[in-house]
């Protein structure tokens, strides 16, 4: 009787250790994937010109509309500035401050992509996750993904 109970007790830890690690595995899947990482990177370029400019001068487009923000200091800088987020994917080349913006766009990335504006180097290069440092990352898509943003 001794030697049942026992043996019960063994199968129920193993049961419960094989869930804990299907459950574990399966939030893994859903939750951080690579749909979470940037596809693109947000350059701050004149929409008119087309030149890109220090991503300070888009401090009052908001990354995640790509709409100048509404109020006392932002409607100040927008008389004087055509400045808008240019979002190039990840794997090209982004221009230097000073440079051309090609390859990419205006507007808004994929709506199921997720992406960064700013932290391009000032120099350009290839846009990817190990050379975009800093910049605001909005998190799109994905299961059970909403919108959202995170500064570094």
């Amino acid at each position: 009787m001794e030697r049942t109970a026992r043996r019960r007790r063994r199968s129920e830890v193993v049961a419960l250790g094989v869930t804990a690690v299907m459950a574990a595995s399966t939030m893994t899947a859903c939750g951080s994937s690579q749909d979470d990482e940037p596809a693109y990177a947000g350059v701050c370029a004149d929409e008119q010109t087309g030149v890109r400019l220090d991503d300070e001068q888009c401090r009052c487009v908001d990354a995640e509309s790509n709409q100048w923000r509404d109020d006392d200091d932002c409607r100040q800088h927008r008389t004087r500035s055509h400045a808008s987020w240019y979002f190039i994917p990840y794997g090209l080349l982004a221009a230097g401050i000073g440079q051309r913006v090609v390859g990419g766009s205006f507007g808004r990335p994929p709506q199921d992509r997720s992406y960064r504006a700013g932290g391009v180097a000032v120099g350009g290069g290839r846009v990817s996750s190990s050379t975009v440092k800093g910049g605001t990352t909005i998190s799109r898509g994905g299961f059970g993904a909403r919108g959202g943003g995170s500064g570094g």
